[in-house]
Protein backbone atom coordinates (compact mmCIF):
# COMPACT_ATOMS: atom_id res chain seq x y z
CA UNK A 1 0.00 0.00 0.00
CA UNK A 2 1.22 3.28 -0.94
CA UNK A 3 2.05 6.32 1.73
CA UNK A 4 -0.89 8.30 0.87
CA UNK A 5 -3.16 5.32 0.75
CA UNK A 6 -1.64 4.13 4.31
CA UNK A 7 -3.23 8.04 5.30
CA UNK A 8 -6.22 7.61 4.07
CA UNK A 9 -7.20 3.87 5.53
CA UNK A 10 -5.45 5.36 8.91
CA UNK A 11 -7.63 7.80 8.81
CA UNK A 12 -10.74 5.63 8.09
CA UNK A 13 -9.91 3.00 10.72
CA UNK A 14 -9.25 5.85 13.58
CA UNK A 15 -12.93 7.27 12.79
CA UNK A 16 -14.64 3.41 12.99
CA UNK A 17 -12.57 2.42 16.34
CA UNK A 18 -13.43 6.38 17.86
CA UNK A 19 -17.21 5.60 17.00
CA UNK A 20 -16.99 1.95 17.91
CA UNK A 21 -17.99 0.99 14.05
CA UNK A 22 -17.16 -2.48 12.87
CA UNK A 23 -16.48 -2.70 8.71
CA UNK A 24 -19.98 -4.69 8.70
CA UNK A 25 -21.86 -1.64 10.23
CA UNK A 26 -19.94 0.46 8.13
CA UNK A 27 -20.66 -0.80 5.25
CA UNK A 28 -24.28 -1.74 5.95
CA UNK A 29 -24.70 2.26 6.91
CA UNK A 30 -22.97 3.38 3.50
CA UNK A 31 -24.81 0.54 1.24
CA UNK A 32 -21.87 -1.35 0.84
CA UNK A 33 -20.48 -4.98 1.51
CA UNK A 34 -18.27 -5.26 4.29
CA UNK A 35 -15.88 -7.58 2.27
CA UNK A 36 -15.38 -3.93 0.76
CA UNK A 37 -14.75 -2.02 3.42
CA UNK A 38 -12.14 -4.74 3.67
CA UNK A 39 -10.56 -4.42 0.82
CA UNK A 40 -10.35 -0.95 1.14
CA UNK A 41 -8.78 -0.90 4.05
CA UNK A 42 -6.34 -3.68 3.10
CA UNK A 43 -5.50 -1.99 -0.02
CA UNK A 44 -6.78 -4.42 -2.93
CA UNK A 45 -9.32 -2.17 -3.60
CA UNK A 46 -9.16 2.05 -4.38
CA UNK A 47 -12.00 4.18 -2.59
CA UNK A 48 -13.79 6.49 -4.85
CA UNK A 49 -14.47 9.64 -3.52
CA UNK A 50 -18.13 8.80 -2.84
CA UNK A 51 -17.00 5.64 -0.40
CA UNK A 52 -15.16 8.29 1.06
CA UNK A 53 -17.73 11.18 1.87
CA UNK A 54 -20.10 8.20 2.93
CA UNK A 55 -17.42 6.80 5.05
CA UNK A 56 -17.07 10.42 6.85
CA UNK A 57 -20.97 10.75 6.92
CA UNK A 58 -21.35 7.89 9.27
CA UNK A 59 -18.96 8.31 11.90
CA UNK A 60 -19.45 12.14 11.97
CA UNK A 61 -15.54 12.56 11.38
CA UNK A 62 -16.41 16.27 9.93
CA UNK A 63 -14.60 16.13 6.84
CA UNK A 64 -11.11 14.21 8.03
CA UNK A 65 -12.27 11.17 6.02
CA UNK A 66 -12.93 13.27 2.79
CA UNK A 67 -9.56 15.45 3.56
CA UNK A 68 -7.37 11.97 3.77
CA UNK A 69 -9.46 10.89 0.39
CA UNK A 70 -8.12 14.00 -1.30
CA UNK A 71 -4.68 14.02 0.06
CA UNK A 72 -4.36 10.14 -1.15
CA UNK A 73 -5.73 10.91 -4.96
CA UNK A 74 -3.14 13.55 -5.20
CA UNK A 75 -0.60 11.05 -5.10
CA UNK A 76 -2.09 7.95 -6.30
CA UNK A 77 -1.03 6.92 -10.19
CA UNK A 78 -3.34 7.61 -12.78
CA UNK A 79 -4.70 4.77 -14.47
CA UNK A 80 -7.35 4.93 -17.57
CA UNK A 81 -8.98 2.15 -15.38
CA UNK A 82 -8.70 1.69 -11.76
CA UNK A 83 -11.20 -1.36 -11.64
CA UNK A 84 -9.17 -4.55 -11.24
CA UNK A 85 -12.02 -6.66 -12.92
CA UNK A 86 -11.85 -4.44 -16.32
CA UNK A 87 -8.18 -4.70 -16.38
CA UNK A 88 -7.75 -8.42 -15.74
CA UNK A 89 -11.54 -10.11 -16.01
CA UNK A 90 -13.18 -10.90 -18.95
CA UNK A 91 -12.22 -9.38 -22.26
CA UNK A 92 -15.05 -7.05 -24.13
CA UNK A 93 -15.50 -7.68 -27.35
CA UNK A 94 -14.74 -4.78 -29.79
CA UNK A 95 -16.34 -6.27 -32.89
CA UNK A 96 -15.01 -5.51 -36.45
CA UNK A 97 -14.11 -2.10 -37.77
CA UNK A 98 -16.95 0.26 -39.15
CA UNK A 99 -17.93 -0.71 -41.98
CA UNK A 100 -15.92 -3.49 -42.69
CA UNK A 101 -18.15 -6.65 -44.15
CA UNK A 102 -18.20 -10.33 -42.46
CA UNK A 103 -17.32 -13.36 -44.95
CA UNK A 104 -20.25 -16.11 -45.02
CA UNK A 105 -17.37 -18.11 -42.70
CA UNK A 106 -18.51 -15.65 -40.12
CA UNK A 107 -21.51 -15.59 -39.71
Amino acid sequence: MREGADAFVAELKRWRDVRSISQARLGREMRYDRSYVSEIESGVERPSFDFAAKADEIPQAGGAIKRAYRETDQHRPRLIRDDRRAMYGARAWVGPARGARRSRAEL
